[in-house]
C-alpha cells in the first residue's frame, strides 16, 4: 500500500506528512497535537478511510459457457469499506460486462464480450455519496494460432490403395497472446459441403476434445477411399494431389465440447484434395 500524506494548518506553518497504511485497512481519526517549548499546544483532527480494492479472479468470456478453471463472474472488493454505503457503476466497456449487486461491497462483475485492450473496462466506487476510485479491469477470451509444422502431410495406405493423412496443429492462448492458465475443452463445426467434382467422397466427422500440454491441440484430414469411391484419393506426394474434390466452412470453438458451443477461436474455408487437406 502506498504512503497516505495530509496537510494540517493549525495557526502555525503549513506542513505535510506521511504514514505507511499497509495493513490497516479501515475508518480512522487521526489526530495530529502540535507543542513548542513554551507549552502552548494546538491539535487538529481529520477523519480518514484506508481501503484497497482486490478482485477475486481473472475474468473470462466464453459466450455464455463455463468452463471448469475459469471464472465468468468474479468480486471485486474494496477491502476496508463496510459492505453498505458502496455503490458502482461501469463508466468505461460498459457491453463487456454486468454488474450483479451494484449496491454492496463486494460487487459481482459478470462477463458479457470480451476485451479489445487490456484494463479497458472500468468500474467507479462511491461510499456514502463521494466517489473514491475508479478500478480498471480485463475480460479475457480464448483465442489460437496456427503452429509450426502446420500444415503435415503423411502418406496412408498401400500403393494399390493409397490415402492421405494432413494434420494441422494449434497453440491455444488468450486475446492478447499469452499463455492459458488451464486446459479448455474445444470443438469444431462444419458448414455445408461443396463439391468441387463429380465424386462420392463421405463428409468428415466433426470433432471435440480437451487442449493438452498447456493449451495445444490438432486436426487431422484423412482418407483412405477403398475401390468404389471416385475420384481415388491418393499419396500427397502424387501430382494430383492437389486436385479439389469438397470444401466447406469450418470453425474451432473453445469452452465446451457441445458442438457449436463456446467462443469461436478460429474460422476458415477447409478444402478437402485427392491427396490432401487445407485450411485457407
Amino acid at each position: 500500500m502506498s504512503s497516505q500524506s495530509a496537510d494540517l494548518s493549525a495557526g502555525l506553518h503549513p506542513f505535510s506528512f506521511s504514514w505507511d497504511t499497509t495493513g490497516y485497512q479501515g475508518a480512522y481519526t487521526l489526530t495530529v497535537k502540535l507543542s513548542n517549548s513554551s507549552g502552548s499546544s494546538v491539535s487538529s483532527s481529520v477523519n480518514v478511510t484506508v481501503f484497497f480494492i482486490s478482485q477475486s479472479a481473472d475474468l473470462w468470456w466464453f459466450e455464455g459457457q463455463s468452463p471448469a478453471g475459469y471464472a465468468v463472474q468474479v468480486t471485486v472488493t474494496a477491502n476496508g469499506l463496510p459492505p453498505t454505503g458502496t455503490s458502482w457503476s461501469v463508466t468505461g466497456g460498459a457491453a463487456k460486462v454486468t454488474l450483479i449487486n451494484s449496491n454492496a461491497n463486494p460487487v459481482t462483475v459478470q462477463s458479457s464480450s470480451r476485451s479489445t485492450q487490456l484494463n479497458d473496462v472500468s468500474i467507479q466506487l462511491t461510499y456514502n455519496g463521494n466517489v473514491l476510485s475508479t478500478y480498471s479491469l480485463t475480460v479475457y477470451a480464448p483465442a489460437c494460432y496456427v503452429r509450426s509444422g502446420s500444415p503435415d502431410d503423411k502418406p496412408a495406405g498401400p500403393q494399390w490403395l493409397p490415402g492421405f493423412n494432413t494434420y494441422y496443429y494449434f497453440q491455444m492462448t488468450d486475446q492478447f497472446g499469452s499463455n492459458i492458465p488451464s486446459e479448455l475443452p474445444f470443438n469444431e463445426v462444419f458448414g455445408t459441403f461443396f463439391d468441387d467434382c463429380f465424386n462420392n467422397w463421405v463428409h468428415p466427422d466433426q470433432m471435440m476434445g480437451t487442449t493438452t500440454n498447456g493449451g495445444q491441440f490438432q486436426d487431422r484430414y484423412g482418407y483412405l477411399a477403398p475401390l468404389w469411391v471416385f475420384p481415388k484419393t491418393v499419396w500427397p506426394t502424387d501430382p494430383s494431389a492437389n486436385s479439389h474434390v469438397l470444401h466447406t466452412t469450418q470453425y474451432y470453438c473453445a469452452g465446451s465440447q457441445t458442438f457449436g458451443s463456446g467462443y469461436i477461436i478460429k474460422t476458415h474455408t477447409t478444402q478437402i484434395n485427392r491427396g490432401n487437406g487445407r485450411q485457407q
